[in-house]
């Protein structure tokens, strides 16, 4: 029973870990896009960052573009292009897809780039932003409950799902094609799980 706990524990933390490398696009990458100024193919500088986060296996690669730097997960990149679009401007978004957890000490933390948030957060967020992206940039605040109707078939809850256009739709499709390549390119991350 004991190597059962600590095997939720470990399995719990490598979740936690996917989480936050699988939140840089939410943040980071798709608000960028929306702001003209970036593109998949603009050239980024992987560098030490003095305070800045490290990469993982702590070495790094020069100029990329942002396609590979999504890919392979850069996390200097992706804390550059934070700064760059301003920590509360990526919260924005968050705040738009009403994702749940987020405290006020966010605020501001450049941390939050590589999805380092006091309270964590939740999957089902996560799957939000998801199907933000997936859907062209509009969210839709869906729920397992749409209709609650009392003993005589009169509905005493329903739910009307909200529309609203979160990111620009061309900013969601250059994210999700960038996506692709964290399986799809030899350098990427995912490559070989489809």
């Amino acid at each position: 029973a004991v190597w059962c706990k600590i095997s939720l524990v470990i399995f719990l933390r490598h979740l936690q870990n996917f989480i936050d490398l699988a939140f840089k696009p939410l943040i980071d990458y798709t608000p960028a896009f929306d702001t003209g100024e970036f593109y998949p193919s603009k050239i980024m500088n992987d560098h030490e960052i003095e305070n800045g986060p490290k990469n993982s296996g702590g070495g790094y690669r020069g100029n990329m573009t942002i396609r590979e730097a999504v890919g392979r997960s850069v996390n200097t990149i992706a804390w550059q292009v934070l700064q760059q679009i301003g920590v509360n401007n990526g919260l924005n978004y968050l705040g738009e897809m009403q994702f749940q957890k987020i405290s006020p000490v966010d605020n501001d933390v450049a941390a939050l780039s590589i999805g380092g948030f006091t309270n964590g957060l939740r999957v089902v967020d996560m799957v939000k932003g998801y199907q933000t992206l997936a859907n062209y940039g509009e969210y839709t605040s869906q729920t397992c409950i749409m209709d609650i109707k009392n003993s005589s078939g009169e509905s005493v809850y329903s739910n009307k799902p909200e529309k609203k256009q979160v990111y620009e739709k061309d900013s969601a499709y250059m994210m999700t094609d960038v996506l692709k390549g964290v399986i799809n390119q030899p350098y990427g991350t995912g490559r070989g799980m489809a």
